[in-house]
């Protein structure tokens, strides 16, 4: 259940600007394999078949799988960090939140739409809970306003909560900035609600369809950020020490057998501030270069939309009679192939366009002139 949609503007092209995006790209692409993966071993024939041919491998992705989710929002707040280009701090963030619904949303609504579809479909001939039953007004209503948890309501694909999480969170930042106007105020606001996560809301399985359980990910994501683009040095190195900070926290709390999935996003933070990982992929054939950043431009789109084909999958494995691995095979090949070609015609055909049309929205146009000013 994860992934996030980078909302960060166009950055100044520099060497370490292009080998951090290019880090970035494969952390998302790497991210989104292993959530489709995890999605596979969750639901229906697909997942019992494997659980049976590939007990150990199934059990692990199907435990840990899902932490992946928690290096998406560490990217998230890395790039809302480079994104907004503080300096006295945006004067509408209301404008940057409106802008960032606009930009998670209209492509959540065409992967619902698909896989609404693909449960009528699917529900015909498979009855189980995984496939969900017939979506009402409310619950779509509850989609559309990002409430489908908080409101107790049926999810209508897998990973739809974290659209709603992501924009939440980027609310949070957002408004929090407005407040407290400046990097080193911000870093430290965050560095205290992420000890607020970690050692309460973590604790408390009632605040899982709320941000505030994941603001130790995002905040890591955030002081990576500020550690890396902040325009004074002090301010960078008092975001570093608080990565510092959190980091021993985070181990302290892990050894104990507590919250190790925030060991995902501290691992995902350390490497988005080194270097030694960037300067490697600066070595990596061009060719490569151009597949990771494919499937970096296209991973938003592939996590919205796998699930839908998981579900037309199970439908057409389900008439296989017995266990076969090699049509266990051909089943997980075959998601992935449909999930990336999928991916690719939705990037290209609607997610951009539409993209393009709500930037002209006055709106929108506002949300984004008060981050590049702030940037200026």
């Amino acid at each position: 259940m994860l992934a996030s949609a980078g909302d960060s503007l166009p950055a100044v092209t520099t060497v370490a600007t292009t080998e951090r995006n290019l880090l970035i790209d494969l952390l998302k692409l790497f991210a989104v394999q292993v959530i489709i993966l995890h999605h596979l071993v969750s639901y229906g024939k697909i997942a019992a078949d494997a659980d049976l041919l590939l007990p150990t491998p199934s059990s692990v992705i199907f435990e840990y799988g899902r932490y992946l989710v928690h290096g998406f929002l560490v990217i998230g707040g890395y790039l809302a960090a480079r994104s907004l280009r503080w300096r006295a701090g945006p004067k509408d963030p209301i404008g940057l939140i409106v802008r960032r619904y606009f930009r998670l949303v209209p492509p959540y609504l065409g992967a619902l739409t698909l896989a609404m579809l693909s449960a009528w479909f699917v529900r015909h001939w498979i009855t189980e809970d995984y496939v969900g039953g017939p979506v009402t007004l409310g619950q779509l209503a509850a989609h559309v306003a990002l409430l489908q948890d908080m409101l107790g309501l049926e999810s209508i694909s897998a990973g739809g909560w974290y659209v709603a999480i992501d924009f939440q969170l980027f609310a949070f930042l957002a408004i929090a900035h407005a407040v407290v106007r400046g990097e080193a105020r911000l870093a430290i606001v965050m560095t205290a609600c992420m000890f607020a996560t970690l050692l309460y809301f973590n604790n408390d399985p009632r605040y899982e369809s709320f941000f505030v359980y994941f603001v130790s990910s995002y905040g890591l994501g955030v002081l990576a950020g500020v550690s890396r683009h902040a325009r004074l040095q002090r301010t960078r190195r008092l975001a570093t020490a608080l990565i510092i900070l959190v980091g021993a926290a985070i181990v302290i709390l892990a050894a104990q057998g507590a919250n190790g999935r925030s060991v995902v996003a501290l691992a995902t933070a350390i490497l988005l501030l080194g270097a030694p990982a960037a300067s490697a992929l600066e070595q990596l054939p061009p060719w490569l270069h151009t597949l990771i950043r494919w499937g970096g431009n296209r991973s938003y789109a592939a996590f919205l939309l796998h699930y839908s084909w998981i579900l037309l999958a199970n439908l057409i494995y389900s008439n296989i009679q017995g266990v076969n691995g090699w049509s266990l095979g051909a089943a997980l090949i075959g998601v992935y192939a449909i999930t990336w070609w999928s991916a690719d015609w939705f990037y290209r055909h609607f997610e951009l366009r539409v993209n393009q049309w709500f930037k002209a929205m006055p709106m929108l146009a506002r949300g984004t002139a008060s981050a590049r000013k702030a940037g200026n």
